[in-house]
């Protein structure tokens, strides 16, 4: 189960044969994640849910790495 753009600009779940299930026009993102979450058995959506927390953890990560290197920057330039 996976969600992927369509040549005709739109978004698409599709099922592990390649199969569209469904299909969202791009500004309708969360309703084609939300149907594709309703798609998914408990054990996928706990993967599911485990891989956005993770990316979630390292956003972070590299929010407060760039916040650093900013003042790093900051002290060395004078400001």
């Amino acid at each position: 189960m996976q969600i992927t753009y369509t040549n005709d600009y739109r978004i698409a779940v599709v099922n592990e044969f390649g199969e569209m299930l469904k299909a969202f026009s791009q500004c309708d993102e969360d309703r084609a994640y939300a149907f594709f979450l309703s798609c998914l058995t408990p054990a996928e959506r706990a993967e599911e849910d485990q891989r956005v927390a993770k990316m979630e953890a390292d956003l972070a990560i590299d929010a407060e790495d760039a916040a650093n290197r900013r003042l790093s920057a900051d002290h060395y330039s004078g400001w």
